[in-house]
């Protein structure tokens, strides 16, 4: 836990090295780089809380970390529209790979949404706002006046050895930020909270029934399971639920296929297409709910999620 000194948080040098997996000889050596504020806390270094963006990358140049990002494609990089330089500038970035969509799969969803042009899009699982940027993208371009609503807890990032070592302070800010520089803010509505405390207030935050379902939140099975019962009664019949993260074999989540093998494959209600996907074939699943499945209806989710 950091110290707290009135508005300040310091963070000692065995925190850092637990965030980087680091040898905490390596990191104290690295407190001294001119221009750190750093302090000694009952005779232990400690860096400022608004300098750990700028420690983590200078970890990673010192101990000459390759960064990692995602390929973009030509298209991407020529396009002008606001959002297609907004998603280009954040690919750039170092806290996006490897847990953001890749620009290949955050096109598909884009390409369904304009085609399917709904009026109520759920996004569960924002993270850093790149897939919310897509799914938003794809109501601009159906000219739609959908709204989306994203969801996540949208607190701080942490470096993420050895892919990413960098350090977020406020995701929510982030996503803000980037729906207003695409010019898609007027698409977006963002809830900070846990999907199913959020859940729980559907009724009150929608206008009408969902039409396109994204749930990339939760990837444990109890958690991704608890996720589609909450939200499935919400969905209208003829909308579509997408599901992230399908093949564990390259995504290493198991959550979302125990849900689509066990619960919706059985229902005679749902129609189920996995879609491979690239860079890696994390696989992107599209069910659409043709009709009220009511043994779903009453189905009980696991009681405790894991997280």
């Amino acid at each position: 836990m950091p110290v707290q000194q009135g508005a300040d948080q310091w963070y000692s040098v065995g925190e850092l090295a637990h965030f980087l997996k680091a040898d905490e000889s390596a990191v104290a050596r690295l407190l001294r780089v001119d221009g750190l504020r750093r302090e000694d806390i009952a005779g232990v270094g400690h860096l400022h809380r608004a300098d750990l963006d700028r420690f983590f990358r200078t970890f990673q140049a010192a101990q000459a970390i390759p960064e990692s990002r995602h390929a973009l494609p030509e298209w991407l990089e020529g396009c002008s529209a606001p959002w297609a330089v907004t998603l280009t500038s954040r690919y750039r970035e170092p806290y996006v790979y490897p847990t953001a969509l890749s620009p290949a799969q955050g096109d598909l969803l884009r390409t369904l949404v304009a085609n399917i042009a709904p009026r109520t899009t759920v996004e569960i699982g924002s993270y850093v706002g790149i897939s919310t940027l897509w799914l938003a993208a794809g109501l601009e371009q159906g000219g739609s006046n959908g709204l989306l609503h994203a969801i996540d807890l949208f607190g701080e990032l942490w470096p993420f050895p050895p892919y990413r070592y960098a350090y977020v302070p406020d995701l929510l800010h982030l996503a803000r930020e980037s729906a207003r520089a695409a010019r898609l803010d007027q698409h977006i509505r963002f809830h900070q909270g846990d999907s199913q405390e959020v859940g729980k207030r559907l009724g009150a935050l929608l206008d009408g029934p969902i039409d396109f379902l994204y749930i990339d939140g939760d990837h444990t099975a109890a958690g991704c399971l608890a996720d589609f019962l909450l939200y499935y009664p919400h969905v209208a019949v003829g909308g579509y639920i997408a599901f992230h993260d399908i093949n564990p074999a390259h995504c290493g989540c198991t959550g979302p296929r125990q849900v689509l093998d066990a619960v919706v494959k059985p229902s005679p209600t749902l129609a189920l297409v996995e879609l491979p996907t690239t860079p890696e074939n994390y696989g992107i699943a599209l069910v659409r709910k043709l009709g009220v499945d009511q043994h779903l209806l009453t189905m009980p989710a696991a009681d405790q999620r894991g997280r």
